[in-house]
């Protein structure tokens, strides 16, 4: 019965002390004494934009001028792989458009390959307009991913 007691009394003493002072009494009362630690910060990458120089297209098919619009309409994948890429790298990707508008290649070489087969594989899923009157268009572009 003393044992009790002294229990009883040790939760009474200790409740009427400062937060700071019950760290020890944490595992007696069963709950922690101190607030919860603040989780750290998330780190967000910066954005990086892709800058579509050099755009070079074939005789036939698309002008220049549409192709430029719909890759920096849909340049989001292509930023994408810049995040993991890096910056000031340049990509320079070969493709062909059908008439329908999808692209029919890609191939990229750049000094970075994950960065090529990314950019490459980014390329593909890019639509392009409706063009009737020819069968393909050849497109040569430089991508370089830059700060804003």
């Amino acid at each position: 019965m003393l044992g009790t007691a002294a229990a009883v009394t040790l939760l009474v003493a200790s409740a009427a002390l400062p937060v700071s002072a019950q760290g020890s009494d944490c595992a007696i009362h069963g709950t922690c004494c101190f607030p919860p630690r603040a989780a750290p910060p998330r780190w967000k990458p910066s954005s990086i934009a892709a800058v579509f120089d050099h755009v070079t297209v074939g005789s036939d098919g698309l002008d220049r001028l549409s192709v430029r619009r719909a890759l920096v309409r849909q340049a989001a994948s292509i930023e994408a792989c810049f995040q993991h890429g890096g910056v000031d790298v340049a990509v320079k990707v070969g493709f062909g458009i059908t008439p329908a508008g999808g692209v029919i290649r890609s191939a990229a070489t750049s000094s970075d390959p994950k960065l090529a087969t990314c950019v490459a594989a980014a390329v593909v899923t890019i639509r392009f307009p409706m063009v009737t009157d020819f069968a393909w268009t050849e497109v040569t572009v430089t991508i370089t991913g830059r700060m804003p």
